[in-house]
């Protein structure tokens, strides 16, 4: 099912840069809010899949450095949200979901956005096969 979200956002994404910047509603209600979100998905979608696969290279190349780096920078980024969680309502429930939840992300859910940029040529041929 993720996969297939993933493949969609793509492709909707790719196609909504097409014409977004383009005089698409009448009176314009919203369209730079909409040309703003489109031009920082596609910075997402390129700067960060590219820093995935540069990732990728530094674990194959500097495994167990790399690895350390990501650990501790995963510690790191989800500790901070739960200290501020826990400042802010004094209960310990966001802390001890904050980390096993960005470990998670890590290990299961990362690759879903890439698989979609890379299946995306094929989703198209098999869409213009069907229509």
């Amino acid at each position: 099912m993720l996969t297939r979200w993933a493949r969609s956002n793509v492709r909707e994404s790719l196609v909504m840069f097409n014409y977004v910047f383009k005089d698409f509603r009448k009176r314009g209600e919203g369209a730079n809010w909409i040309r703003l979100f489109t031009v920082t998905q596609m910075i997402r979608m390129t700067v960060f899949e590219a820093l995935k696969i540069a990732l990728l290279t530094a674990l194959v190349m500097y495994s167990i450095n790399t690895f350390l780096a990501i650990i501790l920078a995963c510690v790191f980024a989800s500790i901070m949200p739960s200290i501020v969680y826990y400042l802010r309502h004094r209960t310990t429930f966001g802390f001890r979901w904050a980390l096993p939840y960005t470990l998670y992300w890590m290990f299961c859910l990362s690759w879903i956005p890439l698989w979609g940029y890379a299946d995306r040529q094929q989703l198209e041929l098999a869409d213009t096969h069907h229509a």
